[in-house]
């Protein structure tokens, strides 16, 4: 009895491409495999952001509220300033959360400070040259103790002009000591950490190099696979990345901490995305990481003062 011919006999009988086969299910079972490293990224990075900015905002609420007393009468808790600035910009935050901007709490220099305020006289806009156009001006925010928040810009010069910024008015001050306790009051203190975590920085990002050349056996860690937009778009994000970089250092900007996490956290996020879609392995996911990091936290060290 001759058994019927069914449509799977047909099919095995079909000429096969056993090469093409073994691609097919690897390409399927990689796929299948590969975890979704961008989607754990994401959420880490949303709920590190998302806890930062609410403790940055519990730590730099201050009370606007104008206080009884008398200025002469408080005592002062902080001074937050900001030095070589322009009459006509005033970037300066009372808070040390923000880039550049630096605080003393030294209790010695800020009663000299206080003490000196009192000999201010009050006086007509200087005017107008190059000294006072074009001169450095010091931005000083004086934190009291009950709260209380004065805003000042300092022209060093003999006598050392003052700009109050809130009631908008001018002052000079002509006691000889103005100028060396403006200049003890806001000297800029460098940490002496910086030098060390360049060089354990350089170290650490070459090691990983390395190791994961020798993991994933490759002579040189490439991104975005053999996708040129990929490519284009994960070093452009880098490029990005080294641009904000030199901004931030040669320009200064005074920006909150969590916007510059919120930058990377983005830029580093959409690049996993792309690596893990198109890169041949993890090495680049890894390497990525490893460098971004690596330049998050020197603009941190740098202009946190960290």
């Amino acid at each position: 009895m001759n058994k019927k011919k069914t449509i799977w006999d047909d099919l095995n009988e079909l000429p096969r491409n056993e090469v093409a086969e073994k691609e097919t299910w690897q390409k399927i079972e990689k796929n299948l495999s590969k975890p979704k490293y961008f989607i754990n990224v994401l959420t880490g990075f949303v709920t590190i952001a998302i806890v930062f900015l609410i403790f940055a905002l519990l730590t730099t609420t201050n009370k606007n509220e104008m206080a009884i007393q008398q200025a002469s009468e408080q005592s002062l808790e902080s001074v937050f300033f900001l030095n070589d600035s322009v009459f006509d910009q005033f970037d300066v935050k009372p808070s040390s959360w923000y880039t550049f901007v630096q605080k003393n709490t030294d209790e010695q220099q800020l009663k000299e400070f206080h003490s000196l305020l009192a000999a201010n006289k009050k006086v007509d806009p200087p005017k107008p040259s190059i000294e006072y156009l074009n001169g450095a001006y010091v931005d000083i925010i004086l934190k009291y103790k009950n709260g209380e928040l004065k805003r000042y810009k300092v022209l060093l010069t003999k006598p050392g002009y003052i700009y109050d910024l809130d009631t908008k008015e001018w002052f000079y001050n002509d006691n000889p000591n103005f100028e060396d306790s403006v200049y003890k009051l806001t000297r800029e203190e460098y940490t002496s950490w910086l030098p060390i975590f360049i060089i354990f920085n350089f170290i650490f990002t070459t090691l990983v190099e390395k190791f994961l050349k020798r993991k994933y056996k490759v002579e040189k860690i490439k991104f975005g696979g053999e996708n040129t937009v990929a490519k284009y778009t994960i070093y452009g994000n880098i490029f990005l990345i080294g641009f904000f970089l030199l901004l931030m250092i040669f320009r200064q900007f005074v920006i909150h901490i969590f916007w510059i996490l919120l930058v990377f956290s983005i830029l580093l996020t959409i690049n996993i995305m792309i690596e893990s879609k198109y890169g041949k392995n993890k090495a680049g996911i890894y390497m990525l990481i490893s460098s971004t990091i690596g330049l998050l936290l020197f603009i941190l060290f740098f202009s946190l003062n960290i």
